[in-house]
């Protein structure tokens, strides 16, 4: 196998086995369907070797043949539903489904062609020459967009031609600029009658020439710029013409592979050419922009260039040594307020920076503003939350307080001040006539006692007892904790309230919390349920052990 070439292709896979005369009988393990056919009843070998073969490694007689993917789906998701030993399943799309209980499918690629062991020699050629053909078209259009990027490219070459006119065009222009600045800074001016207008001309001069040379300097740099520009154009131009020349080569190449196409099945060598291509248009269209922002911003300099003027000249009186005087005094003022503020380019730097700063801070703190109005908001909102949360508690504990009395007939209320924080229990006995309030309060502010009421101290200890188991209880729906520990509640209860008591926290008693009771008083287990009992040794055997 490694001695034949298969032309870039994978190879084929080789089965060794046993050549038999006979077919094998796969009667018991063929699949059978009354809608479905399987594969091996539609293939006709004839040759016995080849038939063992297909048998052997792919199991043709497990395999059903079905129409669309929705009757397959239907037919192999139920267990029930599959055929005796079906093992897998195909459909037109090339679809393959494994039957309950390991559902599952592959997707398919559509119908292809065989790659190896062809029957048909002719279909192969034919194929060979339609790609052939489709490279020839494929040849033709490149060389008509060759063509059009060299039409496109000389264009542009004009183009350039153009621009550098205009640059020496320009450079000309600037080069009478600079010869009349000279002239007028090698002019005489007459002795002026007036003095005051001659100071005034001499000052109005002097900011000419500042503003000139300044403009100067700007007309430079840009100049500088543009032929940095334009040397890199020219630069860019010169790999675009290399490009080009390698593009050329790469269609050459292009050439020799459709000429061995014929030989060796057609090699696509020509999508490199496109991609080729394309990056040629894009560095043209790039090498577009680049040339017209230069000429652009030559347009602009050369305009601003002309719209310079030095003004008209302004008649004076004043004579040369009072002129002369006037400037020196101009200048040392000049001088000292230089002195005392600072140069004002730093001064115009420093403003600037101060300015961006304090754009900066105001926009920080306007963030910080809008930042904390939402937690404003925000904290309001879980305030009214957080009260409106207390109050819930608080009609929970009242619910649950007043149902946990009812069990030994008793009535009372609780009364929950949140933003006092404080909490009141009443209680009322109905049998006893003029009942009056049994009031505890948590806090330390006592609360006044009506006349004619019953004080705690005149209820049973058993009563104060419950009142208080019930208090709790109704705490714990209100309030969620995995332990919960209950110490000596029952010690002044009788057996009635303990057993009431007792029945009353077991029934409120939740699954996901431990509970722990400790009461010195001995316990009826029989009727506790669910329930773990630990008695701790006497204290008094302990002592006369030690």
């Amino acid at each position: 196998m490694k001695s034949i070439t298969f032309d870039q292709q994978s190879m084929p896979i080789v089965s060794v086995s046993k050549f038999r005369d006979k077919v094998l009988d796969v009667s018991r393990f063929e699949t059978s369907s009354s809608k479905y056919p399987s594969l091996w009843s539609i293939l006709d070998i004839s040759d016995t070797v080849v038939a063992n073969t297909v048998i052997d490694q792919m199991q043709v007689e497990s395999i059903l043949l079905i129409p669309t993917a929705q009757e397959a789906g239907r037919l192999l998701k139920d267990r029930s539903k599959v055929p005796r030993n079906c093992k897998c399943a195909y459909t037109l799309n090339l679809d393959q489904y494994y039957p309950d209980p390991n559902y599952r499918v592959y997707s398919g690629r559509g119908s292809h062609r065989a790659r190896f062991l062809q029957v048909s020699v002719e279909d192969k050629i034919k194929d060979i020459m339609k790609n052939k053909e489709e490279c020839k078209e494929r040849l033709l259009l490149l060389t008509r967009e060759i063509k059009d990027s060299l039409v496109e490219i000389k264009s542009l070459q004009e183009k350039i031609g153009v621009s550098n006119k205009k640059t020496q065009a320009y450079k000309r222009k600037l080069e009478t600029l600079r010869m009349k600045v000279a002239d007028l800074q090698n002019e005489e001016a007459p002795a002026p009658p007036d003095v005051a207008q001659l100071e005034e001309d001499v000052r109005q001069q002097e900011i000419n020439m500042e503003n000139v040379k300044a403009k100067m300097e700007e007309i430079r740099k840009s100049s500088l710029e543009k032929k940095q520009e334009f040397t890199n154009f020219s630069g860019a131009l010169l790999e675009f013409r290399q490009k080009e020349k390698h593009a050329y080569k790469e269609v050459e190449k292009c050439k020799r592979a459709l000429e061995e196409a014929c030989a060796n099945a057609a090699r696509l060598e020509i999508q490199t050419c496109k991609k080729k291509d394309k990056d040629l248009k894009m560095n043209k269209k790039h090498l577009e922009k680049l040339l017209t922002n230069a000429t652009e911003t030559l347009e602009k300099a050369m305009k601003s260039a002309d719209a310079f003027n030095l003004g008209a000249r302004i008649e004076t009186k004043k004579s040369v040594k009072e002129l002369e005087r006037q400037y020196t005094s101009l200048q040392a003022r000049l001088d000292k307020e230089r002195a005392t503020s600072g140069d004002p380019i730093t001064i115009a730097e420093r403003y600037v920076a101060t300015k961006q700063r304090y754009k900066q801070v105001s926009e920080d703190l306007n963030k910080h503003i809008s930042l904390m109005k939402k937690l404003q908001e925000s904290l309001q909102m879980r305030e009214a939350n957080c009260m409106r949360l207390h109050k819930w508690l608080a009609v929970i504990v009242k619910y649950f307080f007043k149902e946990h009395l009812s069990v030994r007939k008793l009535d009372g209320s609780i009364s929950i001040n949140i933003q006092e924080q404080t909490l009141n229990i009443h209680v009322e006995k109905p049998n006893v006539c003029h009942t009056s309030p049994v009031k505890n309060q948590v806090t330390p502010k006592q609360l006044k006692k009506s006349k004619g009421h019953q004080d705690l101290v005149m209820m049973s200890g058993g009563e104060r007892s419950f009142a208080t188991v019930a208090f709790i209880i109704a705490l714990w729906h209100a309030i969620v904790s995995p332990v919960r520990i209950l110490d000596e509640f029952d010690v002044f209860m009788d057996v009635i309230a303990r057993n009431h008591a007792m029945k009353m926290m077991i029934s409120a008693a939740k699954q996901d919390t431990q509970y722990i009771f400790l009461t010195p008083l001995n316990l009826d287990t029989s009727k506790l349920r669910n329930c773990q009992f630990f008695r701790m040794p006497d204290h008094t055997d302990q002592s006369q052990d030690g």
